[in-house]
């Protein structure tokens, strides 16, 4: 998704929302890092728009942030990639789920 050597990336399924004042895409995260994430969506906005997203964390409040466009993928991987803009301490909150997965997976 996004170069690997900025940021580590965790396989997930976490459902999500992209929302714009047209449009409402309700997807499935697969690929998370800090800085962004892939969304499998059926519908998906324009490289270079943005928008809010809002990420479901198990056990957790939604997380909000302000996002970016990056990539579309129209085949097989139906979806798009999305880089996190704003919102500082939801990062925390993304980061500690981060690494409680990682803790698990190691276990």
């Amino acid at each position: 998704m996004f170069d690997s050597r900025r940021s580590a990336r965790l396989d997930v399924k976490l459902r999500a929302l992209y929302l714009t004042d047209d449009l409402v895409v309700d997807g499935v995260v697969d690929d998370l890092s800090r800085t962004g994430l892939f969304l499998h969506a059926p519908d998906c906005d324009q490289v270079g728009a943005t928008g809010v997203l809002m990420v479901s964390l198990p056990d957790r409040e939604p997380v909000k942030f302000d996002a970016k466009v990056v990539r579309v993928e129209q085949d097989g991987r139906c979806g798009m990639a999305l880089t996190f803009e704003s919102a500082a301490h939801n990062h925390i909150a993304l980061a500690n789920f981060m690494m409680q997965r990682h803790a698990d997976l190691l276990a």
